[in-house]
């Protein structure tokens, strides 16, 4: 069985977004390292702004194939996608609010919580597609 893990995340009117990530996804979001450019070598993506080191970059520990789910979700959206940019400070919480749900089906693994239901309703989504929920570990962090 699969590993699924629970995101939430609340915005300041206090609305609650809670969704589904799989192994990989949860391990880029606690890793340790905050995918700095400096930080691991990496010194092809732009990170110097007006000659200052800048505040956000594009995080370099993100994996090829996350990186390619953010990508499909914000095309999808009718947004560009220039890179998954996170920022000195809160890079943990940057790549929770960037993390893809299971398997591309944003209805089917993520929900506005208003009601209990709707997280359960979401949680037997993935058991039925055989993932086993982490109901232990949670990350919980805030949208801006």
């Amino acid at each position: 069985m699969k590993k699924a893990y629970i995101v939430k995340l609340i915005d300041g009117d206090n609305d609650t977004i809670m969704k589904l990530v799989d192994q990989e996804t949860w391990d880029w979001i606690m890793a340790n390292k905050s995918g700095q450019p400096a930080e691991t070598k990496i010194t092809k993506f732009k990170f110097f702004t007006t000659g200052k080191i800048s505040s956000r970059w594009n995080d370099t520990l993100c994996p090829d194939s996350i990186r390619e789910r953010i990508k499909r979700e914000q095309e999808s959206n009718d947004s560009d996608f220039d890179g998954v940019w996170i920022t000195q400070g809160s890079w943990r919480n940057d790549r929770a609010i960037l993390a893809p749900v299971l398997e591309d089906n944003y209805s089917d693994f993520s929900c506005y919580y208003t009601t209990t239901s709707e997280v359960i309703k979401m949680i037997n989504t993935a058991k039925e597609k055989e993932y086993d929920v982490d109901m232990e570990n949670e990350y919980q962090g805030v949208m801006y």
